[in-house]
C-alpha cells in the first residue's frame, strides 16, 4: 500500500520538475517582456521586473540542475 502511494508522488514529483524546467524560461521571457514594455510607457516597477526576471531564471536553473539534476 505505502510502496503504491510513494510510487505515484515520485512520479508528480518528477513531473512537477520537468514542467517547471520546460516552462520556466517561457514564462521569465514573458514577463520580462511585459515588464520591459511596462517601463517603456512609465510604469516605474516595470523597470524592476525586468531586470530581476532573468535573475529568477538563472537562480530556478541552478536549483533544477543542483537539486534534481534536471
Amino acid at each position: 500500500m505505502f510502496s503504491k502511494i510513494e510510487s505515484w508522488l515520485m512520479a508528480k514529483g518528477d513531473l512537477i520538475v520537468l514542467s517547471i524546467d520546460k516552462f520556466s524560461f517561457k514564462v521569465c521571457l514573458l514577463v520580462g517582456l511585459v515588464a520591459l514594455v511596462l517601463s517603456v510607457f512609465g510604469y516605474s516597477k516595470g523597470k524592476k521586473i525586468a531586470t530581476i526576471s532573468p535573475a529568477v531564471y538563472v537562480i530556478l536553473q541552478i536549483f533544477m540542475k543542483v537539486w534534481f539534476g534536471v
